[in-house]
This record gives structure tokens, C-alpha cells and sequence, in this order.
């Protein structure tokens, strides 16, 4: 066997062994809802949640991240951020986007991400790939916001706190 024919032999294993970003954007199909939807009432309900975790997928960079979280190491975490849009003064209710980044951001919109961590170089498409990462979900500032009043205002109903100085 030559030179030339052990190099595409080698090609042919390394390109045969890339994990086709299609598996990595299931799974996202899969994860997002679970774990990023469906928290906010304000929310115009769980099937445009749905259709914005599908719309990110629209996209062109989307294919391209998911490839090289996939496929490169030196891309180790990939975020899914959740925006959720102001109001509008029509419906009533908020609309919610979604965004595949290399980098978390933090915006007054920001209102959670799951940070999905490689524990591999590059993921195996023979393996599973919920074995291969780590998933984190992070809350943001505009869904922790209402989260603090909550928890403040069951505080003071049950007397966690003391009367506000007002009342006195």
C-alpha cells in the first residue's frame, strides 16, 4: 500500500466518522421545549414557543454551529438563548425567540439558556448524544425577575420577612 493510498484511507475514516449536525438539531427539537418553554403565562401560548424553537432553526448559521459543536474541538459549549420580545400592546402578550451562540450574552430580554457542554473532543454519531454532553439550564435576568417578586411576595405572606417600613 502506497503513500497516497494510506492518506485516503485516513480521509475516508476521518470524514466518515463527522457527526452529521442533523442529530445535533433533533436533539435540540427535543431539548428546547423540555427544558426552555412554557415557564411564562405571558407567553402567547406553548405552540408559538414551539414554532420559535423550529424557526431558529431557519437560520443559515444554525447548520453551521451545530456542525462544528459537533465536529470541532476547539468549540467545547454551545448556548441555546431564549429573548422574549416586549408586549405587544395588540395581543397582550410577549413573543419568544430562540438562538444558537458560541458565547452566553446577557440582555434586559434574556430570559434563560441551556449551555450544552462536550465531555468529548468531537461528538461520535455511534454514540448517544445526551452521553456525550452536559446540559445546564441558566436563567436570565427576565426570567429571574419574576421569579425574586414571587418568592418576596410569598415571603412576606407567610412572615418570612419583616412589615415594610411603610406600614408601620
Amino acid at each position: 500500500m502506497g503513500d497516497s493510498d494510506v492518506q485516503a484511507s485516513v480521509e475516508v475514516e476521518r470524514t466518515a466518522t463527522l457527526c452529521d449536525p442533523n442529530v445535533v438539531k433533533q436533539y435540540l427539537l427535543n431539548l428546547v421545549p423540555v427544558l426552555l418553554c412554557g415557564s411564562d403565562p405571558q407567553i402567547d401560548g406553548a405552540e408559538d414557543e414551539l414554532e420559535a424553537v423550529k424557526a431558529m432553526f431557519a437560520f443559515p448559521d444554525t447548520s453551521d454551529k451545530c456542525r462544528v459543536f459537533a465536529n470541532d474541538p476547539n468549540a467545547p459549549v454551545m448556548y441555546v438563548l431564549k429573548e422574549i420580545e416586549p408586549v405587544d400592546e395588540h395581543t397582550g402578550f410577549s413573543t419568544a425567540s430562540f438562538a444558537l451562540s458560541f458565547e452566553l450574552s446577557w440582555k434586559p430580554t434574556h430570559a434563560g439558556s441551556i449551555a450544552l457542554i462536550k465531555r468529548v473532543q468531537t461528538l461520535d454519531p455511534a454514540v448517544s448524544i445526551a452521553r456525550q454532553i452536559q446540559v445546564m439550564n441558566l436563567p436570565g435576568p427576565a426570567s429571574s425577575s419574576g421569579a425574586a417578586a414571587s418568592v418576596a411576595a410569598t415571603a412576606a405572606d407567610t412572615g418570612a420577612l419583616p412589615p415594610s417600613s411603610e406600614s408601620a
